[in-house]
């Protein structure tokens, strides 16, 4: 619901799907790990793990894993099925790294191997997340920056293209 506005508030290990530049604002060590189980058997892997280096800044590698489930293949001349099953999946798994420049700056970069396949077929991609934080005192009620407007920008998924190879 929230519509990708979380590209501004990420601050913690999933910050590597949102806005690699959130990384910059973990103090420790950070470990995610979820689950979700979806409609129509699909399911949703994603783990990952930060650690913030001080003062070098926070590496974090991250995986994430969708499973659509096994689907009945119909065609025209079966549309009850010819007995026949296929699959799809996806799967990404990236480095990471951010940095807070100043207190109320941050960037943060991603390099990630993205695969995918349906059926027969199977492609693979390389890309990578660039994003940066900026922290303002606008709206802020005590007019301390750090309790102001967060504006994230964020850009996913630039490389190659995926294309298809199979029968």
């Amino acid at each position: 619901s929230m519509g990708g506005a979380y590209v501004s508030v990420a601050n913690d290990v999933s910050s590597a799907y949102w806005n690699p530049a959130g990384l910059a604002y973990i103090q420790n060590r950070q470990a995610i790990f979820m689950y979700q189980p979806w409609i129509v058997g699909i399911n949703n892997l994603y783990t990952g793990v930060a650690i913030n280096y001080p003062p070098y800044g926070t590496l974090a590698l991250t995986m994430n894993y969708v499973d659509y489930g096994n689907e009945e293949v119909t065609t025209v001349v079966n549309p009850e099925g010819t007995g026949e099953y296929y699959s799809a999946s996806e799967f990404a798994a990236s480095v990471s790294y951010a940095r807070r420049i100043v207190n109320w700056f941050s960037f943060g970069a991603s390099a990630k191997y993205i695969s995918s396949s349906i059926w027969h077929m199977d492609a693979s991609a390389m890309a990578v997340d660039l994003g940066v934080l900026v922290t303002t005192d606008f709206f802020s009620l005590t007019g301390k920056r750090n309790q102001g407007m967060k504006i994230g920008m964020s850009i996913s998924n630039y490389g190659t293209t995926l294309r298809y190879d199979g029968m």
